[in-house]
């Protein structure tokens, strides 16, 4: 006796992988974004630059749902698709190329998946974006900080750089500059 059974497909989706926050920091000069995806021939990706005031209203406090709804202007986004080969059934995670180079700033990048809402699974996912080349490392004490700057391209410290410390009730407070 054999018993012989198939399961459907499974369902196009995409998810962005945990992070742990609203903020993803990516190379300027390798912006690349990495999704989970599966059953997905490809992805709508809308990139729009922000200036420093905005992106610091956005996490301003009690900002969260102003930042949940927030949606940049047409003529600040860049769209396009991106063509995704992937195995049938399989998640996979994928690496969304954002352009060449991006120039250091604050971004907010939209991917959605066309397939997965055809089939009445809305699957959009918003995240903001740091682009730099430069990795911080950010020690705080209760009366001091300390922030080691690296440049990634040539594996130096950045030296003498200047560095802005945002601190205070409010994340539009002044920043204490050193």
């Amino acid at each position: 006796v054999t018993t012989r059974f198939k399961t459907p497909a499974a369902s196009p989706g995409m998810s962005l992988l945990y992070i742990g926050s609203d903020t993803y920091f990516v190379r300027s000069s390798q912006p690349t974004y990495y999704i989970q995806a599966t059953n997905l021939a490809s992805i709508d990706v809308t990139l729009a630059s922000l200036t420093q005031e905005t992106y610091l209203s956005l996490f301003g406090p009690n900002s969260y749902e102003i930042r949940q709804n927030y949606t940049p202007g047409p003529a600040a986004s860049r769209n396009w698709q991106a063509w995704l080969n992937l195995p049938a059934n399989t998640s996979q995670n994928v690496g969304i190329p954002l352009a060449n180079s991006l120039a250091p700033g604050f971004y907010h990048l939209t991917l959605s998946g066309p397939q997965a809402m055809q089939n009445g699974d809305y699957s959009r996912q918003k995240i903001f974006l740091v682009a730099s080349d430069v990795n911080l490392t950010f020690k705080m004490g209760s009366q001091d900080a300390l922030v080691w700057a690296m440049d990634l391209r040539t594996d130096k410290p950045v030296i003498n750089a200047p560095v802005s410390i945002y601190r205070g009730p409010n994340i539009g407070d002044p920043p204490r500059s050193t």
